[in-house]
């Protein structure tokens, strides 16, 4: 996405219209409706205006310019916001909670290699499909503990 499809997001996720944009800001409706289509970019005290308007940053406006692999949309980046601002018990039961949905969802069938792998290493795991959702979550973060560390002292070897 470029700015202008980033600006006319935020807008429609802050519930305005183009012209209710433009009064907040001080331009016309036709001024948003070029920075929207890209046919015109906002000075910088325009864009700050936009920015405390819609309650977006630059890095959110911008984040399609660099060559940032991970595309954020909005309300994604909102969460990400909140989860900053948590403590590290509060980012832990997000972490457990995000874990256990995506292996609910039946996204495990990704994980299957990692789960198959952590079998190999505990011979007591002979069924899969037997483990509960708590139990899959843990093997999955185990898994990815063991890949931490494992980077971790690839690193230190560098």
């Amino acid at each position: 996405m470029s700015i202008s499809d980033r600006i006319k997001e935020a807008r429609l996720n802050s519930g305005l219209t183009q012209e209710q944009l433009a009064k907040l800001i001080g331009v016309a409706k036709t001024t948003v409706t070029g920075y929207e289509k890209g046919t015109s970019e906002p000075n910088i005290e325009t864009l700050g205006k936009i920015m405390d308007t819609l309650k977006v940053d630059a890095n959110y406006l911008y984040q399609d310019v660099t060559d940032f692999p991970v595309r954020v949309t909005y309300i994604e980046m909102q969460h990400i916001n909140k989860y900053r601002e948590l403590d590290e018990h509060g980012k832990e039961v997000i972490k457990y909670m995000v874990d256990k949905e995506f292996i609910r969802t039946g996204n495990e069938k990704n994980l299957k290699y990692e789960i198959t792998k952590l079998k190999s290493e505990e011979p007591q795991i002979t069924d899969l499909s037997k483990l509960t959702i708590d139990e899959k979550v843990a093997l999955y973060r185990r898994e990815l503990e063991i890949e931490e560390k494992k980077a971790e002292e690839k690193s230190e070897v560098s």
